[in-house]
């Protein structure tokens, strides 16, 4: 722990009560010896006037430089750091320890400062976004008709949750429950089974499902070879069978979506709400148990 020093202004009044007491014997001394020498008076006070500025000046330049030039130079350089130097790096800099640490607390402070910020754009963004896709679900279901399938309007929705993902769905159609994907590219032909296969496992609930392949998202894409869940919402059935009619949004990486997984299970719970609403064929009826995949 570092020693305490003395505040900052008795240093400064007892180094500049100093200064001028060291300023005005030497000058006297000065003097004198010039007086011993047989000097002539002008000359005596030319050479006693410049010891005394010298012993005056330097101090005053020295203090400058330390507490006043050295710091402005230091901020001045810290935008062409990646990170704030700490105090101790600073202090390699001959400034004084107090100013050291007031510029790293600074630097910290807006260092800080500017992550938050960056931090709150990011959640804005993604808060806006989940926004946007809960409205544009509601226009789809609103302008939704008998001969198109929920899935082939929602699901193209769904997928803006996750920048590389996906979206499936399992809804009831044509008395039928229908495991519907929609990938964010062509799949690799040798990863279709395992895919339907862990989906099926996954969404399945010991219930028959149709598995369906809608159209890519982008058709000119490299082919994918696996499809996560990242997240899902399905609705609770009677008693201990769960009913098989889910949402489902998949990724193709990490699973890091545009939103906290909280706010995603939301946001398809919502929309999953609405479709019962306006298709409650799609999500009411359980489907019997089958013998097995």
């Amino acid at each position: 722990m570092p020693a305490a020093r003395a505040p900052i202004r008795r240093r400064f009044f007892l180094g500049g009560v100093g200064a001028i007491t060291g300023a005005v014997l030497l000058s006297g001394v000065v003097d004198r010896a010039l007086v011993l020498a047989g000097l002539p008076p002008p000359a005596r006070f030319a050479l006693a006037a410049a010891a005394m500025l010298v012993v005056l000046v330097v101090p005053l330049m020295w203090s400058l430089e330390r507490w006043v030039i050295r710091p402005i130079e230091a901020l001045d350089g810290l935008h062409a750091h990646p990170r704030p130097p700490d105090a101790a790096t600073l202090h390699d800099r001959a400034l004084p320890r107090e100013v050291a640490e007031i510029i790293h607390q600074h630097t910290t402070l807006v260092t800080k400062l500017s992550t938050t910020n960056e931090r709150l754009v990011r959640e804005v963004q993604r808060r806006t976004e989940v926004q946007e896709v809960l409205i544009a679900a509601a226009d789809a279901l609103s302008r939704l008709t008998p001969d198109r399938s929920p899935a082939e309007t929602l699901l193209p929705i769904v997928a803006r949750l996750e920048p590389r993902g996906a979206a499936a769905s399992v809804l009831r159609e044509d008395d039928r429950w229908v495991l519907a994907i929609r990938p964010p590219a062509p799949v690799a032909d040798d990863a279709v089974a395992a895919i339907e296969t862990k989906l099926l496992r996954v969404l399945g609930r010991d219930h028959r499902l149709a598995v369906r392949w809608l159209p890519p998202a982008q058709r000119s894409a490299d082919s994918i070879h696996t499809l996560r869940i990242l997240v899902r919402w399905s609705v609770p059935g009677a008693g201990r069978v769960p009913s098989p009619a889910a949402l489902v949004l998949l990724s193709t990486g990490s699973g890091e979506g545009h939103a906290a997984r909280e706010d995603l299970q939301r946001v398809l719970g919502t929309i999953g709400t609405w479709i019962a609403r306006v298709r409650p064929d799609s999500v009411a009826r359980p489907l019997p148990r089958a013998s097995g995949w």
